[in-house]
């Protein structure tokens, strides 16, 4: 089992299990599978309408249509589900900055352009062969975005954390906004600390407690950049442990 660690800014070692080659084979064929299905769906439908447009109207639309989706298919939802496709969230794995940082869409595009370099039939073995090789397990488009796939760390906030915010009124969660902007800005480093610090709280003394608290909620909102009246109102500690808890039930059942 190969680890990828991970230093952050503020000299917190993270490890993470990195994806195997037939893990990500498998979470390729089930996307490929949905692509198929996607494919054959958009076909039945332009040919259901063939009597009421062109036969040339119709190519075009099969060859553009079939185009976004091969092209489309990979970057929309590794952007939209935060480095995850249908094949990865079901196979556990998941696409990361090599920094920690959040997975910008800017990577995500270079990282499946490349794909199209990947499998062009003069450099497909190529691109096997150097994710082989790797000791990270890289292909060419993760080269080249500065990405890795790991397996994702299904983490679960324990009962009396669940049951203790599910008494107090958490705004983080019952607000959409701010909600949206903690998944968005919170990346992958720092939402693991977050949710160790929840998770190991009641295993720290009180003052070094405290501490860790208020130094993980400083740099936090350095990252959120709350407003005063949305969060001033919590102790360091409550707004840890909100962020955890919007992290939890948004990105790992998001």
């Amino acid at each position: 089992m190969r680890r990828y660690t991970i230093t952050t800014p503020e000299m917190i070692t993270l490890q993470f299990e990195l994806a195997g080659i037939y893990s990500r084979a498998l979470a390729f064929i089930i996307d490929a599978a949905i692509i198929v299905i996607c494919m054959i769906g958009f076909v039945l439908i332009i040919s259901s309408t063939l009597a009421l447009i062109s036969q040339l109207l119709a190519f075009v639309l099969l060859t553009l249509g079939t185009f976004l989706i091969i092209v489309g298919y990979f970057p929309i939802f590794e952007i939209y589900l935060r480095g995850r496709t249908p094949g990865k969230k079901a196979m556990g794995l998941e696409v990361i900055d090599a920094d920690g940082r959040r997975l910008a869409a800017s990577a995500v595009i270079i990282r499946n352009m490349a794909r199209l370099v990947d499998f062009l039939p003069e450099l497909m073995l190529l691109g096997g062969l150097v994710a082989l090789a790797d000791r990270w397990h890289r292909r060419i488009g993760d080269f080249a975005a500065q990405t890795v796939v790991i397996r994702q760390r299904r983490t679960v906030l324990p009962p009396a954390i669940n049951r203790e915010m599910r008494r107090r009124d958490n705004s983080f969660l019952a607000d959409p906004a701010i909600r949206a902007r903690i998944l968005e800005r919170i990346g992958v480093a720092h939402r693991d600390v977050i949710i160790d610090l929840a998770l190991r709280r009641d295993q720290l003394e009180v003052s070094a407690r405290e501490e860790l608290f208020e130094l993980a909620a400083d740099c936090i909102q350095k990252i959120l950049q709350l407003k005063a009246d949305q969060y001033e109102h919590l102790s360091a500690e409550q707004y840890i442990i909100n962020i955890a808890m919007v992290l939890q039930e948004g990105w790992f059942k998001g």
